[in-house]
């Protein structure tokens, strides 16, 4: 099986408190890439008092889906710093727990072993683990991880100062 990982981030383009999409694309997420991304971005930090953006990562290894829209975060820079302590720390083996802030599903627990990380998530005790190669998660993360800080740094978006925005920035500096 050739081992193929994507990780992608998206945005919330659905407004909870409105009941209606944020953008003219009837779609509840919109990837950073997208054109519209930032326009929804900024009306659901608006929605939060600058404080939280709403979205999901996900993450797809070998045609298997491990996260995707049901473990959507209040907060994607929180979630993103805890995937960022995998690629700052990844050679201690260790557990590193990502949380998404408000999803009543649950959070997932990422083990370093050897040269592999196994995916878990706290709510299915017994399930099978997903196993990722180091080297593929890392640098993947990492790319993934400074796309969406560039898209966070788009001067239109405007964080304030209770966000995590400036652990983010600081974050990134510690990595280059």
């Amino acid at each position: 099986m050739n081992n193929s990982l994507v990780i992608k981030s998206f945005i919330s383009n659905y407004s909870h408190e409105e009941g209606d999409y944020y953008t003219f694309k009837e779609e509840n997420y919109l990837e950073v890439t997208d054109p519209f991304a930032i326009e929804a971005a900024k009306a659901c930090l608006n929605e939060n008092n600058q404080d939280y953006l709403r979205g999901y990562v996900f993450l797809k290894f070998n045609d298997k889906v491990i996260l995707s829209e049901k473990m959507e975060t209040e907060d994607m820079l929180y979630t993103w710093l805890n995937f960022s302590e995998i690629i700052r720390k990844n050679q201690e083996d260790k557990e590193y727990k990502i949380t998404f802030l408000d999803n009543a599903i649950g959070d997932a627990l990422i083990r370093k072993k050897n040269e592999n990380f196994e995916f878990a998530f706290e709510y299915e005790k017994n399930k099978e683990l997903v196993v990722i190669p180091k080297d593929e998660l890392i640098n993947e993360l990492k790319t993934n991880y400074l796309e969406f800080i560039k898209f966070c740094k788009n001067p239109s978006l405007d964080f304030s100062n209770e966000s995590l925005y400036n652990s983010i920035i600081e974050d990134q500096n510690s990595f280059k």
